[in-house]
């Protein structure tokens, strides 16, 4: 999801099942998920993983620190 779209989104998917964390899947080098912290704020919840590729053994624990380096570096 992009942009205010993805905050309309994630509030009304809140409101209907309370959200207890968010995953951020399928980044690439295009489409950097800087987005996820405003949904994590506006919902609230935590960022637990996220994943870089296509199958299970590319889902891991979310690093803020790398996350961030990663976006300002790139």
């Amino acid at each position: 999801m992009m942009g205010q779209n993805t905050l309309e989104q994630a509030k009304l998917f809140h409101e209907s099942t309370p959200l207890d964390g968010a995953v951020l899947t399928k980044l690439d080098g295009t489409g950097r998920g800087g987005i996820v912290f405003s949904v994590a704020d506006c919902v609230g919840v935590w960022i637990r993983y996220i994943s870089v590729g296509e199958s299970v053994s590319a889902i891991e624990r979310f690093d803020v620190q790398n996350f961030v380096r990663g976006m300002l570096d790139g």
